[in-house]
């Protein structure tokens, strides 16, 4: 059974705590695939891959209530895979350097708008339309979250 809150370990807490929106600490890591991989399979795999090994994925952190108390991760009530995990279409259009900066423009206007706290601190999105492939994959998080004290 699942614990549905516990310590956050000490890298999470400073993570957390260096973030602002001047200073976004943010992770993202794009991968090019060379097919459009089956969407129901991505979502298999990222709950069977990710949430089950890794329960912090599914949850949210929450600050001490005093002053001295321990940052937490507590499940988050209202997890929904969907809303972490979107898909979209890039034109594609124009030589494979303007392809690239299409997609580097689209990963960069979602950059600045960093994470909700209330929810998990992670999010994917799957892009097709790209010149060097017909799909690439991005992921953004505060930093892979470990979940450990």
């Amino acid at each position: 059974m699942r614990n549905p809150s516990r310590r956050m370990g000490s890298a999470d807490v400073l993570w957390l705590n260096m973030d602002r929106p001047t200073n976004l600490m943010v992770i993202v890591s794009v991968v090019l695939l060379e097919s459009v991989p089956d969407w129901d399979r991505v979502l298999a795999v990222l709950r069977t891959r990710i949430l089950e090994p890794y329960p912090v994925f599914s949850q949210r952190p929450r600050r001490p209530r005093h002053a001295l108390g321990p940052y937490r991760w507590e499940d988050d009530p209202d997890f929904d895979l969907e809303h972490h995990v979107h898909r979209t279409t890039l034109s594609g259009r124009g030589t494979p350097a303007q392809a690239d900066a299409e997609l580097q423009a689209y990963i960069e206007d979602r950059l600045p708008h960093g994470f909700d706290r209330t929810r998990p601190l992670w999010r994917c999105t799957s892009s097709t339309g790209t010149e060097r492939g017909p799909h690439s994959s991005s992921a953004s998080t505060t930093r892979w979250p470990t979940g450990s004290p």
